[in-house]
């Protein structure tokens, strides 16, 4: 138990370099959004503690959040940033101290609202950020958007923050507005679509048996994440046979009758990727299931089925939790279905 003093804090950093790392790929590889019902509340309680950290101790920092969960639809990774860059954005307009005030609530956006917004009218949760900052004029306002527009000096800022958010926001079917005066402070909008409440979540321990302990095939060039993976394979109760590339895999589903599910990467060397791989297989063994995983952007957007259709799963997104690997276990499909990738 006292390791756990250790393993948590180590875990809850390699979390944050994850969505991190999700940050830089969206921004540089155009990465899909993962849109899930969050609890908009308790992701801005959780980010609290990182707000305040960036904020010196002149700028007070309050909430106004309902004890109740507030869900809305949206990538959580994108949402949290869009929050700091608000943030960030109401810190550097209160250079003499102020006050920094984040609130969520659901709300419903009529039709003369929905106007504003450029939303259709329903149910939203609305996501206010208000300081108490220098605030800005009608010409600035109508520019806010725009890339690379800054009203910070020279080298302390890029211009690229309220894009980013307002790019976010829009592709999320939600809307953002800003109402800002000189001297006295601004004022973030941002409403997004109402979600409902997540599924309770399963534990690996209640998933263990949804495969029933098969054989499981592990194709993955780096040993490092094939060590880790193997063993949370093994955690969940399935027997492992490895191989480190597609050539290897394929001779291995050949060769071995018992193998029931094929878990590979996507991205290996040898001639041969994951989707070729499954396609391979599919041919031989057209019930083996199949579980693919990537950690580039390109392979988490192009999910291709048989003929080159839209595949009835998505990529396993690396890197993962046990709790992760055995969802998408449990959701597995046949090699047959994977079928003529690229």
């Amino acid at each position: 138990p006292a390791l756990a003093d250790f393993v948590d804090p180590a875990l809850q950093s390699a979390r944050r370099g994850v969505q991190l790392i999700k940050r830089l790929l969206s921004f540089s590889r155009q990465q899909p959004l993962e849109p899930v019902s969050v609890d908009a509340a308790g992701l801005i309680r959780d980010m609290m503690v990182l707000i305040r950290r960036s904020m010196p101790e002149s700028i007070v920092l309050e909430s106004r959040l309902p004890e109740a969960p507030v869900h809305l639809v949206a990538d959580p990774a994108q949402l949290e940033s869009a929050l700091l860059n608000c943030a960030l954005n109401a810190r550097d307009a209160m250079p003499e101290g102020g006050r920094l005030r984040i609130s969520a609530a659901k709300v419903d956006v009529a039709d003369d609202a929905a106007a504003s917004y450029d939303v259709v009218p329903g149910r939203y949760v609305c996501i206010e950020i208000a300081d108490t900052g220098t605030g800005m004029d009608e010409a600035t306002l109508g520019r806010v958007f725009e890339p690379f527009f800054t009203t910070k000096r020279f080298g302390t800022g890029s211009g690229l923050g309220l894009s980013m958010v307002y790019g976010f926001v829009r592709q999320s079917a939600g809307g953002i507005r800003i109402h800002s005066r000189p001297g006295e402070g601004s004022t973030v909008r941002i409403v997004l679509p109402e979600g409902r409440p997540e599924p309770a979540a399963v534990g690996c321990d209640d998933l263990e048996g949804a495969a029933g302990g098969r054989l499981v095939l592990l194709a993955e060039d780096d040993p490092d994440v094939r060590r880790v993976v193997r063993q949370q394979l093994v955690d969940l109760g399935h027997p492992v046979i490895e191989a480190e590339d597609g050539v290897q895999a394929l001779a291995l589903a050949e060769q071995v009758a018992d193998i029931a599910v094929l878990v590979s990467d996507i991205v290996m060397p040898g001639g041969m990727d994951g989707w070729q791989l499954a396609a391979r297989v599919a041919a031989i063994r057209p019930d083996m299931q199949v579980v693919l995983m990537s950690g580039y952007a390109e392979g988490l957007a192009d999910v291709r089925g048989a003929g080159g259709q839209a595949g009835p799963a998505p990529v396993l997104a690396k890197p993962f939790e046990g709790r992760e690997l055995a969802r998408a276990l449990q959701a597995a499909k046949p090699a047959g279905q994977w079928a003529g990738g690229r």
